[in-house]
């Protein structure tokens, strides 16, 4: 009924880094409603990531961004770049957002998919 592998491959990672903060990342399709209701899923995939908390806005809360998908953050702060100083150029704005990105400090984690249900 379930795809064992994915249970052992995330069994297998934790049992590696049994220091490493587990999160569980969650498929709109799972939950497909606003009601209280508990919901039928599955393991997928999973792996070691790096990841930290950004807050893009000081008035928003803080967003988890992990290292192999920073686009967001990119745009964001590209946005800002040029709000603050119009006469950059886009290598310029490119080249400093490098820099705010390469000096994060990433902190490992392992990321499980929670995805629909393969019966």
């Amino acid at each position: 009924m379930m795809n064992n592998k994915y249970t052992r491959e995330f069994l297998k990672l934790v049992q590696e880094n049994p220091e490493l903060e587990i999160i569980p990342m969650v498929d709109s399709d799972v939950v497909a409603e606003d009601g209280y209701n508990w919901w039928f899923a599955s393991f997928g995939s999973s792996a070691v990531n790096g990841c930290c908390k950004i807050r893009f806005n000081k008035d928003e809360p803080e967003q988890l961004v992990f290292c192999d998908d920073t686009e967001d953050y990119e745009e964001h702060l590209r946005d800002v770049l040029w709000d603050e100083d119009d006469e950059l150029s886009d290598d310029e704005v490119d080249k400093r957002v490098e820099e705010v990105i390469s000096k994060i400090e990433w902190t490992n984690v392992i990321v499980v998919s929670i995805s629909t249900p393969e019966y």
